[in-house]
């Protein structure tokens, strides 16, 4: 007991109830003393009752300690571990830590939701910049952080504050006040039964980006109540950039790219802004970026219906959202160009003859826009093409270097997807994947085949016991090895044999 109560949990736990006793004790007191002066009682001639009143006090107060006690901490010390040591048992007293556990719970709650938020809020980012290339990889990525992606639909909003303070004239005033602001705005963000999920990332000590994932109607209303509210009661102006609403999540960096076009034409006359191709009027080329590096990407990935659906979209700003002239086309094609021979430098296509294609096309100054959108889709489906063939020759050569590899190590016991991939430099699920899509089977499937076939020629040879067969075939113990062969072969190994014997003995005899 000495131990325990020599423990700081438990007198954390304890403590708190004691000076409440205590507290309790001395207001009780205190008040007694006031009446007895305001009557003009001398406190002497009642001290029976002070004293009665104390005691009463104590007692309660002990009662309340002790039922503390035994509810939290006694049952904590009658817990023991039970260990297993050879043929006896081991009792180890852990009452200590389970009390240690029970007073960091809070804490640890705390810091894991700031894991998991702040996990969530890396996978928001990488999205934000075009960092997944798939479907597939996106929805995996999702699963793992805990966010269901598809089903929804998406708006990016950058609110903007302090838009006419100058960058030179910004104080550590400024930037606290705005802190607060944009920390504020976030318990303001309520918008219901239609917002599913919102994920806010702070760009700089002006603006906030808001990833508000929609199940029902996006309310653009509700900014402008917002804005009033943030005039009102603060005196701060917002200036709100709004993207167009997207279902794919995937295209999320280009909704990005809309909310910043949308806030940067905000001003006092249009304080909030909704993403339109009116915004890219006069405005050079458009191939951002992400635009330009999800293009590569898809190529090279051999993924024909994102790489149109990017050329697609480079059409549609180029053709429909700006007028551009003659020298901004010139730039764009450089800029694609250049493109197309990091191809060819990297991984040695012949792309002369598409680069020779479009420049020709705009030296001529036809001045179709669109026609010169359609070559280059021609032109980056026949390089996805290519690319799509090698990946398959690729995958196919993966594929068969695996199956030798289970080939050569089907008698150790520890062979399975992690070894594999560990082996080949690629994950399990990659593996699994690869072997089912060109093998044609499980990978699970194939290497118990194997195994039973290299078991089925050891036990014809009959020199072995069935235990030093599953043992060099690669099972851990022989129940497993004959729970296999039964289910490939439709028999057990000790029929197995008997019926090779008989067939053996009847060759003999007809000969």
């Amino acid at each position: 007991m000495k131990r325990l109560m020599n423990n700081k949990a438990v007198l954390r736990e304890l403590f708190p109830y004691i000076i409440y006793v205590a507290i309790s004790m001395a207001v009780l007191d205190v008040g007694i003393l006031c009446v007895l002066s305001v009557s003009g009682e001398n406190m002497w001639d009642h001290k029976e009752i002070l004293l009665v009143v104390n005691f009463l006090m104590l007692i309660v107060g002990s009662a309340l300690v002790l039922w503390q006690f035994f509810r939290y901490i006694l049952p904590a010390k009658n817990v023991m571990r039970y260990m297993g040591e050879e043929d006896s048992l081991v009792y180890r007293d852990v009452s200590d830590e389970i009390i240690g556990s029970l007073e960091d719970y809070k804490e640890c709650k705390v810091r894991l939701n700031q894991m998991e938020s702040i996990v969530q809020m890396d996978f928001i980012d990488k999205l934000l910049n075009a960092e997944y290339k798939s479907k597939p990889q996106l929805l995996a990525e999702a699963e793992s952080v805990g966010i269901e992606l598809y089903g929804y639909r998406y708006v990016v909003i950058v609110a903007g504050i302090f838009n006419n303070v100058a960058d030179e004239d910004v104080d550590a005033a400024t930037i606290y006040e705005s802190t607060v602001v944009l920390d504020y705005l976030k318990l303001e963000m309520g918008w219901g039964e239609q917002l599913h999920n919102v994920w806010f990332r702070k760009i700089s000590y002006r603006r906030m980006m808001m990833v508000l994932q929609l199940q029902g109607e996006f309310e653009i209303d509700r900014l402008y109540e917002l804005r009033e509210k943030f005039l009102r009661e603060r005196g701060v102006n917002i200036f709100w950039g709004v993207s167009r609403l997207q279902e794919d999540p995937l295209y999320l960096w280009k909704s990005r790219e809309e909310a910043y076009r949308a806030v940067n034409c905000c001003d006092t006359e249009n304080v909030c802004l909704e993403y339109s191709e009116k915004l890219e009027s006069g405005i050079k080329y458009y191939l951002t970026g992400s635009a330009r590096n999800n293009l590569q990407t898809f190529i090279q990935s051999g993924n024909a219906a994102e790489t149109q659906k990017i050329i697609r979209l480079l059409k549609d700003e180029n053709c429909e959202k700006r007028k551009l002239s003659h020298s901004q086309f010139i730039a764009l094609n450089g800029r694609l160009i250049r493109l197309f021979e990091k191809f060819q430098k990297q991984d040695k296509y012949a792309t002369e003859d598409m680069i020779d294609l479009l420049n020709d096309f705009v030296l001529a100054d036809a001045g179709d826009h669109e026609a010169y959108f359609e070559r280059l889709e021609a032109c980056c489906m026949d390089l996805c093409e290519r690319y799509g063939r090698d990946k398959q020759d690729k995958k196919n050569q993966l594929a068969v270097e695996i199956k030798e590899y289970i080939d050569e190590n089907y008698h150790d016991c520890n062979l399975g997807l992690t070894q594999v991939g560990t082996a080949f430099n690629i994950s399990d699920s990659y593996v699994s994947l690869i072997f089912k899509e060109y093998i044609g089977v499980k990978f699970s499937t194939y290497v118990e085949e194997v195994r039973i076939r290299h078991a089925s020629e050891l036990l014809m040879d009959g020199v072995l016991t069935v235990r030093e067969i599953s043992e060099q075939t690669g099972y851990t113990n022989e129940q497993s090895f004959r729970r296999a062969f039964k289910k490939v072969k439709g028999i057990s190994p000790k029929e197995a044999r008997i019926l090779e014997v008989t067939v053996k003995t009847d060759v003999r005899k007809s000969s």
